[in-house]
């Protein structure tokens, strides 16, 4: 195999001896190379005045903003930059799962495509790329942390611009503590420039050719050190990793490629990479099994688009108060007469669960009109997420997923979900399965749809014990920016609660009623299906003109306020419940007494009141009708249940829910389960004594 070297001296410029260099540096050991230089004046420049007046430019930054270097290169007819960044994240831990190697490799990735991403929207840059005007390269092997210009000129006048500042509009805009350093001596030129020849050769070019035209999803195509060993069927030799910790845990800086690491450990999967005398070989073979990698990961996303095609997106601009279902403008300004239907088929699909179910009905009335508020809110979520996390505020109450549970199927959790998505799309969208779309593409799901809520239906044990991760490391919307991502709802039967790392991440809502026995249900379905037939989104027309100019007014507050309270945190719901109690009055309804204003720590944090009042009442009753399940001794109270799924259940949901001042602890035994609970916190929180007396009475 023959090996393209980084010391190769046919790619080096005849100026240099790289090897010579390196032979240099063994004898230097842990030595600095200084530059000894001496103070001259201080002056005041601008941008212009530090760059004008010459004719090439070579350049090495940390950081990069192509917008400003666009604008920079105008002053120039030609140049040679290396965006020298090597970042490096330290967010995702399973890139340990990685090889040391193969993490080379990836970070080499990231690099060398971030930078052709960035160029590709800079016209004028690839213009004169394609002309021959300016090229651009990303360093293989090294970390290149320097700032340094040379600028030269026709008439033989030269320039050393050096310091802190990258090639960003923010370092030269005087808005950032920066210093600048020019040298306009031909001695500080001539030795900067052998510095920037060795870290040019040590640095692979980005093609005009591949900026030039759309990604593709084709590494061979999209990376451009990918594409040179396609190309060449050369070997690259890269540095081999450090396997210290401190390697992995580097930072990165300025920008955001936590989107490149995720796909590339994708592609870099299964790739075992040779490592000889402290170098990695990447040979042709490696290309090959990454592009093996690279069909199957596009092969995938192909299979989400086919199943969500049809899926509509709600795209919102708060600039301009507008938003947009897929391309199509939606019009804010519905008629009252519109918004009535609309009202009139959710306050009559409510009703029917009083009128025409068993079992708490009022509870579960009051939970599909939280669902409501739910999914009718949840495409600001992201949005506010997005920014509240930049300014340390918390998220929680911007939830990404949301539970809905029930002991059996005919509760109507799948009728009110698809029902609330007819209002907010004016599409009969049914909810999906857990085959259509399995926990490994949920993140996948997140990323690509946009805006609006997707519903999961019947998901088992299983699937839920899958999910837990994804729950619990929600953050995805924050660190990718992804301020669009959509809201995914799941209904489940017969599984037991969310544990409380769950629970802290997404709103429970459980529904304890089943249809009546006399009800014919084929009739039934049929009056769903005209009451979904009848709903438009003029509704949720409405609602979104409102909540617009209420989020924008969050948003506004997070990013202007100097002095944020400690305990602020954006209460969405209760706005949405607000927005909608509004829109109910002025049309002149009367308020069903489930329409109330909500709030997430009383009604859905994992804490909420009303989840706790529906625990307590669990255990009032159960003391009523059978006290000999209880053992009460001075310190604490025994509650004895049976061995049952039920009693099982029961008891983790009390263990769950109930505050940690009572410290419930349900253990599972083969004749009988038992949960153990602090005396005096639980008889505070009922209002009751345990005693039989007081049982009595209670009666």
């Amino acid at each position: 195999m023959e090996q393209t070297s980084l010391f190769d001296s046919s790619e080096n410029n005849p100026n240099l001896d790289l090897l010579e260099l390196e032979e240099d540096q063994k004898k230097i050991g842990d030595k600095h190379k200084v530059y000894k230089t001496s103070f001259i004046e201080t002056d005041f420049m601008s941008t212009d005045d530090i760059f004008s007046g010459f004719d090439e430019i070579r350049a090495i930054t940390f950081s990069y903003d192509l917008a400003f270097v666009e604008k920079i290169m105008k002053m120039f007819e030609y140049g040679e930059i290396v965006l020298g960044g090597r970042f490096m994240v330290n967010r995702d831990s399973k890139l340990h799962e990685l090889t040391a190697e193969a993490y080379k490799l990836n970070e080499l990735m990231i690099l060398s495509e971030t930078a052709v991403d960035c160029l590709r929207e800079r016209k004028s840059l690839v213009e004169m790329m394609s002309k021959g005007d300016l090229y651009i390269r990303s360093p293989r092997c090294i970390i290149d942390h320097r700032k340094i210009y040379l600028l030269n000129s026709d008439d033989g006048r030269t320039r050393v611009v050096k310091g802190s500042a990258n090639f960003t509009r923010g370092a030269f805009s005087g808005s950032q503590n920066e210093t600048y350093e020019i040298d306009d001596s031909k001695e500080a030129y001539e030795a900067y420039l052998k510095d920037f020849q060795t870290a040019w050769i040590l640095s692979d070019e980005i093609q005009e050719e591949v900026v030039g035209v759309e990604k593709t999803g084709d590494p061979e195509k999209d990376i451009p050190v990918i594409k040179k060993v396609k190309e060449t069927q050369k070997a690259i030799l890269l540095e081999e990793a450090k396997k210290d910790e401190s390697y992995y845990e580097m930072v990165r800086y300025a920008i955001n490629v936590d989107k490149a690491i995720k796909k590339n450990k994708a592609l870099l999967a299964n790739v075992k990479l040779d490592s000889k005398k402290g170098f990695i070989e990447i040979v042709p073979e490696t290309i090959k099994k990454i592009k093996t990698n690279a069909r199957s990961e596009k092969r995938k996303k192909l299979e989400i688009k086919e199943i969500v095609k049809d899926y509509p997106s709600l795209n919102i601009n708060y600039g301009t108060k507008e938003a947009f279902m897929d391309e199509e403008k939606l019009d804010l300004h519905p008629t009252d007469d519109q918004i009535r239907n609309d009202i009139d088929v959710l306050f009559e699909a409510l009703g029917n669960y009083e009128k025409d179910f068993i079992g708490n009905t009022n509870k579960a009335t009051l939970n599909h009109y939280k669902l409501l508020n739910i999914l009718f809110c949840s495409p600001f979520n992201a949005k506010i997420r997005c920014l509240a996390d930049i300014k340390q505020i918390p998220t929680s109450s911007l939830p990404l997923f949301a539970l809905l549970s029930s002991p059996g199927s005919n509760s109507g959790k799948t009728f009110m979900a698809e029902l609330i998505l007819k209002l907010m799309t004016n599409k009969l969208l049914k909810g999906y399965s857990m085959k259509q779309i399995p926990t490994k593409d949920i993140d996948l799901i997140q990323g690509q749809n946009k805006g609006l809520p997707i519903f999961i239906d019947e998901i088992d044990g299983k699937y839920y014990s899958r999910l837990k991760a994804d729950i619990k490391n929600n953050n995805y919307c924050e660190i990718l920016q992804r301020d669009n991502q959509p809201l995914l709802l799941f209904a489940q039967n017969q599984q037991k609660d969310p544990d409380e790392p769950e629970r802290k991440r997404m709103p429970f809502l459980k529904y304890d009623i089943n249809l009546k026995s006399d009800i014919d249900t084929s009739a039934y379905e049929a009056i769903g299906k005209s009451l979904k037939y009848k709903a438009t989104n003029a509704l949720f027309r409405e609602y979104l003109r409102r909540m617009i100019d209420e989020v924008e007014g969050i948003i506004d507050y997070i990013i202007k306020a100097e002095d944020i309270p400690n305990n602020y945190y954006p209460d969405l719901i209760n706005v949405s419940s607000k927005v909608l109690i509004d829109i109910f009055t002025e049309l002149g309804y009367e308020l069903p007494k489930y329409v109330r204003e909500l709030t997430w720590n009383e009604d859905l944090s994992y804490r909420a009141n009303s989840m706790l009042v529906d625990s307590f009442e669990e255990i009032r009753n159960l003391w009523k009708l059978q006290p000999k399940n209880f053992k009460v001794n001075k310190a604490t109270v025994m509650i004895i249940l049976g061995s049952d799924p039920n009693s099982k259940k029961l008891a983790e949901s009390w263990e769950n829910m109930l505050p940690p001042e009572i410290n419930a602890k349900a253990s599972a035994y083969r004749d009988k389960t038992e949960i153990v609970m602090n005396r005096k916190e639980l008889e505070k929180r009922l209002g009751l004594k345990f005693s039989m007396f007081s049982r009595l009475f209670n009666k």
